[in-house]
């Protein structure tokens, strides 16, 4: 190539030209600016949890039958207790297992001269559950969970399927209240849907490395 003094001269041009630009604001080919940075930082890490609940509820039947079962609109009120065990990850998203236990603590039904009725605490049911949890904040979170009820007591004994949501408030650390909406449906010889509302006391540990 011939040496030109003109082409020199461009090129002084160009570089005194970049030199004068500021470089602050300008970002590379396929670099996003400061608040896409920020955004594609690590997610939020969540240690393993042990989480355990205690309530009372009560719940409606969505189809009853009064002459035959001796059966209420209202199904007996309860007691729920549960435990679980959330998994380690990252994110806002945790998901686990556990297990519930519930037994009424008003007879059923309330003709108590019906033989085949339950007294207190004569209905026992266990629930192997899933459950999944958003947290929203650290003292806010939505649990949902899906859960198999199996009827243990009396001639009744009975398999369902539960789905339940609700949320959960720590006003400390590891200590807070939940309220939970369940819809459930148990198969015997006959088809029985539930709506079952609960609420109560929520104990949730971290389980540290």
């Amino acid at each position: 190539m011939l040496w030109s003094p003109l082409r020199v001269a461009a090129q002084v041009d160009e570089s005194v030209d970049d030199e004068a630009v500021p470089t602050q604001g300008r970002y590379a080919w396929g670099q996003g600016g400061p608040s896409e940075a920020a955004s594609s930082g690590p997610a939020v890490h969540r240690f393993a949890r042990i989480f355990g609940s205690l309530g009372a509820g009560g719940s409606l039947r969505l189809f009853y039958d009064p002459d035959t079962l001796h059966q209420d609109l209202a199904a007996p009120a309860y007691l729920q207790l549960r435990a679980g065990y959330f998994f380690e990850g990252d994110g806002d998203l945790q998901h686990g297992v556990g297990l519930g236990v519930a037994t009424n603590v008003t007879p059923d039904p309330t003709d108590l001269a019906y033989a085949d009725g339950f007294l207190e605490l004569g209905q026992w049911t266990l629930a192997p559950t899933y459950f999944l949890r958003i947290w929203v904040s650290d003292d806010l979170q939505v649990l949902g969970s899906f859960g198999v009820p199996i009827g243990l007591s009396g001639t009744y004994q009975t398999v369902g399927l539960e789905l339940a949501g609700g949320v959960v408030y720590k006003f400390l650390a590891g200590f807070g209240i939940y309220a939970h909406i369940t819809f459930s449906t148990y198969f015997a010889s006959f088809v029985q849907p539930m709506l079952s509302g609960d609420a109560g006391l929520v104990l949730d540990y971290e389980v540290l490395p």
